[in-house]
């Protein structure tokens, strides 16, 4: 039972096993604290004995165990077959993908159109999450939202905000009925800050490299850009995302104040 288990572990390592089994893993004794304080169970869990010599690894351990998640104890050679990292936090949970509704409604959906590196995913949903954004949706072709490198970076940003991906445009346009759509370009000519952000929106951000595709620029009713003092080209688009999106908080907020 336990050879096919690891040999599931190792197929979610690919976004064409994840995709199939609608499962994913996440490493480390933090993120698997977040899940659980966020209500998910893992389906189940290896560690090593290394592990679960140390303090806070056996209390975790326990508080699985009491939850009726089962847990494995395998080799560091098997925890490194399984794990995504260079060094291994001796831990590893395969979770099933999140169930939340994504709202029509809202104050701001952040939509990702084409984004290719999974950190600066990450980021972006750690960002949207910690500013209370409705939920985040990914076009087709754009990195895996549930790739190791975007879960490390999001710090179970995954378990608190709703998340579509791989949407065509025509599966997207029923989620910006009502908002304003405000596409975020380095050629923008309009300073984000002069945006009316108390209103319902959708902030679109672009490829890394290529930006926005056509359907995107289409369909916004303003582009806006970061006004850069120093001699810098453009922003990371994590960054950008960061600097707009509390923007739209601080606005939000002191309307309602």
């Amino acid at each position: 039972m336990r050879n096919e288990k690891v040999k599931l572990a190792r197929a979610l390592l690919s976004s064409k096993g994840r995709t199939r089994q609608k499962l994913f893993l996440i490493e480390g004794l933090r993120i698997i604290r977040e899940a659980i304080g966020a209500g998910v169970k893992p389906r189940f869990v290896f560690y090593t004995e290394a592990f679960k010599g140390k303090g806070e690894g056996s209390l975790l351990l326990e508080t699985l165990l009491a939850e009726g998640v089962p847990c494995y104890a395998v080799s560091q050679a098997i925890m490194r077959s399984i794990s995504s990292t260079v060094t291994p936090q001796g831990i590893v949970a395969i979770i099933p993908f999140p169930k939340f509704t994504l709202p029509e409604e809202g104050w701001m959906t952040v939509i990702l159109d084409g984004l290719q590196n999974p950190d600066n995913l990450g980021a972006i949903l750690r960002t949207a999450a910690a500013a209370g954004v409705d939920g985040v949706i990914t076009t087709f072709g754009s990195v895996d939202v549930y790739n190791p490198k975007a879960v490390r970076a999001a710090m179970g940003a995954h378990f608190h905000i709703p998340i579509r991906t791989g949407l065509h445009w025509h599966q997207i346009t029923p989620f910006l009925k009502g908002k304003q759509i405000i596409l975020a370009d380095v050629n923008g000519p309009a300073a984000y800050y002069e945006v009316d952000w108390t209103s319902p929106s959708a902030l679109v951000l672009g490829n890394e490299a290529k930006g926005a595709r056509e359907e995107a620029r289409s369909l916004a009713h303003q582009v806006v850009s970061i006004p850069m003092i120093g001699n810098i080209e453009s922003l990371n688009v994590a960054v950008a995302a960061g600097i707009i999106i509390y923007e739209a908080l601080r606005q939000r907020t002191l309307k309602n104040t």
